[in-house]
């Protein structure tokens, strides 16, 4: 009884973690598009906001155990390639925001989690019942409708802006996989911080 109990409170604390990032990237979305509409280089935004970030986080370690040493990698590779990711998915990100409607990005984002599951069972082994493995493909179907790339508002888009929209839910799965490996070798705050480092210096 205590460990189902102890399982349901850590599920409902990550729902509302999740929700909470959500909530807070949704923010930082809207913020990035008024830099673009400002004209703000996209490389311009991604080194201002990493370095910004990174100073919080290194704050944030200072009181905890073992302090900034916290943020430096175990796996110091794998950190390397996923903070190329990063440069990637934030490049794509902020071009994105900058041409496109915030819905029109957003469904492509809707897109990762078909992407996510067949990644995780091709690399990470990780079985898919028949009710998920429907469930996110009527996702996905419900994202093409949203998305609709034959609508009116495509009509004047630059056709590289078609591979950018489809970077962004490629990137994104190819995060997660590796925050998935990683998170069981490095710390949370060592996640973070060196992927923004990594950011910041290309």
């Amino acid at each position: 009884m205590a460990a189902a109990l102890f399982s349901s409170s850590q599920t409902t604390t990550g729902l509302l973690f999740g929700v909470a990032a959500f909530l807070i990237w949704s923010l930082g979305d809207s913020c990035t598009r008024l830099a673009g509409q400002a004209d703000i280089p996209a490389i311009q935004i991604v080194v201002l906001s990493s370095l910004m970030a990174m100073g919080l986080c290194a704050i944030a370690t200072t009181g905890q155990q073992g302090g900034l040493k916290r943020l430096w990698p175990k796996s110091l590779k794998l950190q390397f390639v996923y903070g190329l990711i990063s440069i990637v998915a934030s490049l794509a990100n902020m071009t994105a925001f900058k041409h496109l409607p915030l819905p029109t990005v957003y469904c492509a984002f809707f897109a990762s989690p078909l992407l996510t599951a067949a990644y995780g069972f091709l690399f990470l082994g990780e079985p898919l019942s028949k009710k998920e493995a429907v469930l996110i493909g009527l996702g996905f179907i419900g994202t093409l409708i949203a998305l609709n790339p034959f609508q009116s508002t495509f009509e004047d888009v630059p056709v590289y802006l078609y591979g950018i929209l489809a970077l962004l839910p490629i990137t994104f799965t190819a995060g997660i996989l590796f925050l998935r490996v990683l998170g069981q070798t490095d710390t949370v705050e060592s996640l973070t911080f060196f992927q923004l480092m990594v950011r910041s210096a290309f």
